[in-house]
């Protein structure tokens, strides 16, 4: 198997561990996790509008289109069996993918370490191909349009596999060595999420560029869907006031796809408060507003804010790279 082969392999496992871990995921004794076996496909066509479509098969039990472009993404994640063979799922009144895998080169076998803390080594076989049949899609407002009726594809097989878990570590993020702001509808977990983090504490000549993003999940009877985009800016785009000072203040001017700015404000004995005119412009539902009396906020000196185990911060530059991967197998 090739480095972006693999890479492209780890990417899909990433994503189908996290559905995994959900509740009714693969079982392990206290201490352990599964890496269950699974059968993996990616493959990516155009869409209209500049985008671009991404049907992800996270075999046995998960698929996956996601439509990315514009500055944002939208993700949508139905419960559809894969074993390498046949595809079939169905995205509500969006669209549909039935498709078969038909060969196109030889398998590729390769056994790898599991590592230390694991039962064996992982044996992993890959296929290159294509998904023919029916592939259909339109978003949301009709944000996007797909259809196709053969798109070349890799088929992944990777054995089952225990491993230990590492310990925990001790101790939160350093006080002062980062910082994140989150913004959330009250009473709505599920978004719209605003977040902002820096590895720096305060703006300054030799601060890092802020990170931004904002996700609104959507949990459907047989799909969820996450609407989702993230920016970048220049250091002063996430100003923060100096640790000690009283009132603590943020403010965030993301760039594009965001419009706007924001500014939180927390005082001794009194409520925080998180004010400005920012929004940002989400594929299939246009424009959100992110700040005023509806949302609570919060600032954290450090990155837990904007990341934690199931939402893990990658920059800018690591979500381009990752993107350019995808890219790259398409055109293997």
């Amino acid at each position: 198997m090739t480095a972006r082969g693999r890479t492209a392999l780890a990417m899909l496992t990433l994503v189908a561990l996290s559905l995994l871990a959900a509740p009714g995921g693969a079982a392990a004794k206290p201490g352990y996790y599964v890496l269950p076996e699974s059968h993996l496909a990616i493959a990516e066509l155009p869409g209209s509008n500049g985008y671009r479509i991404t049907i992800a098969a996270l075999g046995p039990r998960y698929a996956a289109l996601l439509a990315n472009g514009r500055g944002g993404l939208v993700s949508y994640f139905v419960r559809a069996p894969f074993h390498g063979k046949r595809l079939d799922v169905r995205f509500g009144k969006l669209g549909r993918v039935s498709v078969r895998f038909e060969p196109t080169g030889p398998l590729e076998r390769e056994s790898e370490p599991g590592g230390p803390s694991c039962n064996g080594p992982q044996t992993t076989t890959s296929q290159p191909g294509r998904f023919v049949g029916t592939i259909r899609f339109r978003g949301e407002r009709g944000f996007t349009t797909a259809r196709r009726s053969a798109v070349k594809t890799t088929v992944f097989h990777s054995s089952r596999l225990v491993c230990k878990r590492p310990p925990e570590s001790e101790g939160g993020e350093p006080e002062d060595k980062a910082t994140s702001v989150r913004a959330f509808v009250k009473g709505n977990p599920e978004g719209p999420v605003f977040t902002a983090y820096s590895d720096s504490p305060v703006a300054g000549p030799r601060a890092e560029g802020p990170s931004f993003g904002v996700s609104i999940t959507d949990r459907r009877p047989s799909m969820t869907v996450t609407h989702s985009a993230g920016a970048g800016g220049e250091p002063d785009a996430f100003a923060v006031s100096p640790l000690g000072d009283v009132p603590a203040t943020a403010t965030v001017s993301p760039s594009f796809p965001f419009d706007g700015s924001a500014t939180l404000t927390k005082s001794p004995g009194a409520a925080t408060t998180w004010t400005g005119d920012l929004s940002v412009e989400l594929p299939g539902r246009g424009t959100v507003p992110l700040a005023g009396p509806s949302f609570s906020a919060k600032l954290c000196r450090n990155i837990s804010c904007a990341c934690n185990r199931r939402q893990p911060c990658l920059s800018i530059t690591e979500v381009g790279r990752l993107q350019q991967r995808l890219l790259r197998l398409r055109r293997r």
